[in-house]
C-alpha cells in the first residue's frame, strides 16, 4: 500500500478529488491473480477508513459515480456488488471466503480467476470475461475448449464463446452437436451476444455449419473459419426454421455414422427396422426441407 497524497491533501480539480478520499488499484490492465491481491487490499483498506471515520458503506463511490467515466473498469466487469461484498466481509472482521465449487449437469464453474471467453477456439477474437466464482451453462467440450454461455451482468443479454481452462467444466462431456444451420441466399452475419451488437464473423451463402439449436430466438451456430481448424460461435439472425435441419441420433448396424458428408450434401442415417434403413439425402441448395429423397435400403 502507497500513500501519495495525504488524507486532507487535495490530489486534483475535480468533484471526486476535492471531496473524497482515492484509491486506486494496481494491475487493472493485465488482471489475474496480482490484480485480484491488490483489489482485496483495497477492500481492506476502504474497510480500514470507513472504521476510522464511523462511516457506513454507503459512502464508498466509484470513479463513474464523479465523472460518469467507466472506471474502475476491471472491478465494474467483475461485479461491483461483489467488492462492496468483499468490504463488508472486512468490516465485519472476516477474511472473503472463496464460492465453493458447484456441481450439476451442463454447468461451468470458473475458478478464482477471472476467465477470458473467445470467439473462436484459436482463442484470437476476445468478447468478454467470467468473474471469479462465476458459474454460467457449459455445452461441453470441442476441439479441446469448453464451449460456455453466460448473461452480461443482470442485462439479459447473453454471450456465447469458447474459454481456455478446462477444469471448470463439471459432469459434462464433448459438445452435442444435434442440428445444422442451412444459410440462405445472402450473407450471415454471426454475434456474439444475443442483442446481436458485437459482430464475429459471417457465413457465405449457402454455407452450413453445425448448429446447437435455438437460444432466446436466436440460432446457436459452430462454424470453421475458411478451411482452418479454428472454429467460431454466436448466434446468428436469420431462424428459418426450414434452414435448422435435425441430425438423426440413430445409426446404422455394424457401426456406421449417423451423418456422412459427402461434399457439400449431407446423409442421414435412420434406422427404420432390422431389414431395413431410411437415408435421408439433403441437397444444401434446396429450399425446402420437403425436397429430401428418402430411400430404403436392405441392411
Amino acid at each position: 500500500m502507497i500513500e501519495t497524497v495525504g488524507i486532507v491533501e487535495i490530489g486534483g480539480n475535480g468533484t471526486g478529488n476535492r471531496k473524497s478520499i482515492g484509491i486506486e488499484i494496481c494491475y487493472s490492465k493485465s488482471g489475474g491473480e496480482r490484480f485480484e491481491q491488490a483489489e482485496r487490499l483495497a477492500a481492506e483498506y476502504t474497510a480500514m477508513l470507513l472504521k476510522q471515520y464511523g462511516w457506513g458503506i454507503d459512502r464508498v463511490k466509484k470513479h463513474q459515480d464523479w465523472s460518469g467515466k467507466y472506471c474502475p473498469h476491471r472491478t465494474l466487469d467483475m461485479g461491483w456488488d461483489r467488492f462492496l461484498n468483499m468490504v463488508r466481509s472486512y468490516l465485519d472482521g472476516v477474511e472473503p471466503a472463496p464460492q465453493p465449487a458447484p456441481s450439476g449437469d451442463h454447468l461451468y464453474a470458473n475458478g478464482s480467476t477471472s476467465e477470458i471467453i473467445y470467439a473462436d477456439t484459436a482463442l484470437t477474437k476476445r468478447i468478454g470475461s467470467l468473474n471469479p466464482w462465476e458459474q454460467c451453462y457449459c455445452y461441453g467440450i470441442f476441439n479441446g475448449r469448453p464451449l460456455v454461455r453466460y448473461q452480461v451482468g443482470n442485462t439479459g443479454v447473453y454471450k456465447i464463446g469458447w474459454a481456455r481452462w478446462v477444469g471448470g467444466v463439471r459432469n459434462t462431456g464433448d459438445v452435442n452437436i444435434t442440428n445444422r444451420y442451412q444459410n440462405g441466399s445472402t450473407r450471415e452475419n454471426i454475434f456474439a451476444n444475443t442483442n446481436c451488437s458485437m459482430k464475429i464473423g459471417s457465413l457465405d451463402p449457402r454455407e452450413q455449419c453445425d448448429c446447437l439449436g435455438l437460444f432466446n430466438d436466436r440460432p446457436v451456430v459452430i462454424y470453421r473459419v475458411n478451411g482452418t481448424n479454428n472454429y467460431k460461435t454466436g448466434f446468428a439472425i436469420w431462424k428459418n426454421r426450414n434452414k435448422i435441419i435435425s441430425v438423426f441420433n440413430w445409426t446404422m448396424p455394424f457401426g456406421f455414422s449417423k451423418q456422412i458428408r459427402l461434399n457439400s450434401s449431407l446423409l442421414f442415417i435412420d434406422k427404420k427396422n432390422s431389414r431395413y434403413c431410411i437415408i435421408y439425402y439433403f441437397c444444401p441448395f434446396s429450399s425446402s426441407m420437403n425436397n429430401i429423397l428418402k430411400l430404403f435400403v436392405p441392411v
